[in-house]
């Protein structure tokens, strides 16, 4: 039997039958690592992908999984630099490794590390950090809501708990704090979240997961300006909610809930497409489906969980592109997705460890499954938001002879 992978346009509507023998192909093959289960050259926007482990090492594989970089590094979040370093979250600290795993720099948000136990002043860093074009960094730490502005909160029981918010904060080289936002200051501690606050818990009231900029794009350039390149782009997990904030007024200017499957739940990694790409401008999301079934906000309910990625046009909100596959894909936390240069969707699937590549028709053309840390019980590893670089992306990459195919 086919599996139908729906692909959603605004100028075609139209389902593929994509084979599940598809998923066993190359599983036999000879000259294949275990990670890689399928791999079509001709169709993969071919490169190296990396692979970061949050409980101790980040890999760089190529198309057929062989690893030909690592740093014994555990990272929930790390980003492959242009000159080859990898900049990392670790505790309340951002720390760059040099390609030997030398640290060069790192930046400690002030108030002490994070332990577990409580919420230092200001915050710990979690899920996302941006090295951005001018050198800064940018990224995202918790902090408790003060006092002061909970005053305005109309329910009891949440006004009366401890209340996590986010605040991003973007730091040049010298370790300066060059702009800063908090969620407390910007959004209605009255909205609705898909967790409630309970007596005597904690309250993750936003729980932002994705920070970055817009890049350059055609609709800052047809006079939209709430997409000026630089503004600010933000995924709250908890309030199912992407945000655009104008860097300059530190308000929010474009807001995102969606409509299919009755609106995004617990979605992940929201990003612009940069120009030069298939679909510039649009922005393309994982969005989980995490608590599908209980999210009535177009009055349904018993909806199955499931995941889809979707891309949208920004200026109409209205859906350009999607892939699902039902209940087979999924992930409940984390995951991912990217743009590559051909056209094609990299995914991550983070709880199945499943790292994957689908053209615009929803074929798979590349499958990757994490194997599990050493020395783990696991049946696979764990995908903390993998990406696709090119060959030649780095110096150090640059010199490696480009992969036999």
């Amino acid at each position: 039997m086919g599996k139908k992978f729906v692909i959603y346009s605004v100028l075609v509507i139209g389902a593929c039958q994509v084979y599940a023998a598809q998923r066993k192909e190359g599983l036999l093959s000879d000259g294949f690592p275990k990670g890689t289960r399928i791999y079509k050259p001709d169709k993969c926007s071919n490169g190296y992908t990396l692979v970061p482990y949050e409980n101790g090492m980040i890999l760089i594989i190529d198309m057929k999984g062989n690893v030909v970089h690592s740093w014994e590094i555990g990272t929930e979040r790390a980003r492959l630099l242009a000159n080859g370093n990898v900049v990392v979250m670790k505790g309340s600290r951002i720390v760059e490794y040099d390609w030997d795993g030398k640290v060069v720099w790192e930046y400690e948000v002030p108030g002490g590390p994070y332990r577990g136990t409580d919420y230092p002043s200001p915050g710990f860093i979690h899920h996302d950090l941006q090295r951005l074009s001018n050198g800064n960094t940018i990224f995202l730490y918790h902090e408790e809501v003060p006092e002061q502005y909970k005053k305005v909160i109309k329910d009891p029981t949440r006004r009366s708990t401890q209340i996590i918010g986010d605040c991003i904060l973007e730091v040049n080289k010298d370790k300066e704090v060059v702009w800063k936002w908090h969620t407390h200051e910007h959004l209605d501690l009255n909205e609705d979240s898909s967790i409630r606050a309970r007596e005597g818990r904690r309250f993750d009231w936003t729980h932002a997961n994705t920070v970055g900029v817009l890049p350059e794009n055609h609709w800052y350039d047809e006079g939209h300006k709430e997409f000026k390149p630089g503004n600010v782009i933000l995924c709250s997990r908890q309030l199912d909610e992407i945000y655009i904030i104008d860097r300059d007024s530190q308000k929010v200017v474009w807001r995102y809930r969606g409509q299919y499957l009755g609106g995004i739940s617990r979605a992940h990694e929201p990003l612009m497409i940069q120009k030069g790409m298939p679909g510039a401008g649009n922005i393309i999301m994982f969005d989980n489906g995490t608590d599908r079934k209980t999210t009535k906000r177009d009055g349904k309910a018993g909806i199955d969980e499931m995941t889809v990625v979707l891309e949208i046009n920004p200026v109409s909100k209205q859906l350009v592109w999607l892939y699902q596959d039902g209940k087979d894909f999924y992930s409940a936390i984390q995951g991912t997705q990217q743009r590559l240069h051909n056209g094609n969707t990299f995914i991550c699937e983070s709880t199945k460890g499943r790292i994957f590549e689908v053209t615009c028709d929803g074929e798979i053309v590349w499958e990757y499954l994490m194997p599990p840390f050493p020395g783990s019980d696991e049946e696979h590893g764990f995908g903390t938001r993998p990406h696709r670089y090119p060959y030649d992306y780095c110096p150090q990459l640059k010199k490696m002879p480009i992969p036999e195919q």
